[in-house]
């Protein structure tokens, strides 16, 4: 009788021998959202507002907006509401 680990990595061995390729896919397209995630990052425009969309405990999707040169920022429901106030923010800049 064999014991559990060994059970279990038995099982993980033939997993991984039955669809290497899968195991290495998966590995390559993590290892390319990571690098573009950081070249993104890094060649950002740092004044540039952010918008995220996101979900309330409820599921309805939530905006939220940032604004980096006021500090301001703004969470609504609507994206009309978020339209306006990027639209505001850019009525109010001064041309460069």
């Amino acid at each position: 009788m064999h014991s559990t680990s060994y059970l279990q990595r038995e099982i993980l061995e033939r997993l991984y021998h039955q669809s290497p390729s899968r195991f290495r896919y998966g590995l390559s397209r993590w290892t390319q959202a990571l690098a573009t995630a950081v070249v993104e990052w890094l060649t950002r425009d740092r004044n540039a507002p952010r918008i995220y969309q996101r979900h309330d405990a409820a599921g309805n999707v939530v905006w939220q907006a940032y604004d980096p040169l006021t500090r301001r920022s703004i969470m609504s429901q609507s994206e009309q509401e978020i339209r306006a106030w990027l639209e505001e923010r850019y009525a109010h800049q001064p041309d460069v």
